[in-house]
């Protein structure tokens, strides 16, 4: 059985988070992901200082994830559930997760009516199972997802501190900010498994800077990419 989702039709009414039956989720696909500047990132340790030990190192990133992005059939999805209002909303939900390009070709991704096969990361009404609570302020969210994935390209990285994110969403698609922390064991497996250079790897691992675990001894990589995601359609294959 193949169940084709709405995709991201604009909320049309305003139903107030008063218990009116929200709109259809929205869902956004990631067309682009670029290193973002230090000031762009979020603070992962709790120090007040923003967190991207990669923020100069762009030059070198982004095209391999540029590259990763036009030709890897594994995307991710940003997802935004019961907005009832894009420029100021009290309560919505941010959902994150991979899907399955359909036809198998990154260079359409960004058309707007893209099919991605998510199953095995929705629930039955098609919702995220893993959401962060936000609220729209001024036109742009800011949350944690509780995930332990996040893709970038063909890269999937077991992160340490979920995904902040931080958007400026409509109905047809969003630009934002995905901050993540990555133990260097987990950034080595990551770029291992994509047959990265060993001495990029080195490169990134030595970047270092986070005591997620509060040994006294940093353990893992900060990183911020800025995004782009527009509006596409989901499908659930089940028996």
């Amino acid at each position: 059985m193949l169940l084709l989702l709405a995709a991201c039709t604009a909320p049309t009414h305003d139903s107030g988070d008063t218990g009116t039956p929200a709109n259809p989720p929205v869902n956004q696909v990631a067309t682009r992901f670029e290193v973002a500047d230090e000031d762009e990132a979020f603070d992962l340790d709790g120090d007040g200082a923003p967190d991207n030990a990669i923020a100069d190192l762009a030059g070198a990133i982004d095209s391999l994830v540029a590259e990763r992005l036009a030709t890897n059939v594994h995307v991710v999805v940003v997802q935004l559930a019961d907005v009832n209002r894009w420029a100021e909303d009290p309560a919505i939900q941010v959902g994150l997760f991979p899907a399955v390009d359909a036809d198998s070709d990154g260079s359409d991704n960004a058309s707007g009516a893209e099919v991605f096969d998510a199953t095995g990361f929705l629930d039955a009404e098609g919702r995220a199972l893993e959401p962060g609570s936000a609220a729209i302020e001024g036109g742009r969210y800011t949350t944690n997802v509780p995930t332990s994935t996040f893709q970038v390209g063909s890269f999937v990285f077991d992160v340490a501190t979920g995904v902040y994110v931080t958007g400026t969403p409509t109905a047809g698609g969003q630009t934002g900010v995905a901050g993540i922390g990555v133990t260097t064991e987990a950034l080595t497996h990551a770029l291992t498994q994509e047959g990265v250079d060993e001495a990029i790897i080195t490169l990134l691992t030595d970047r270092a800077d986070l005591d997620l675990d509060r040994d006294g001894v940093v353990e893992s990589v900060s990183m911020a990419f800025t995004f782009e995601a527009t509006t596409c359609q989901l499908e659930i294959v089940g028996p």
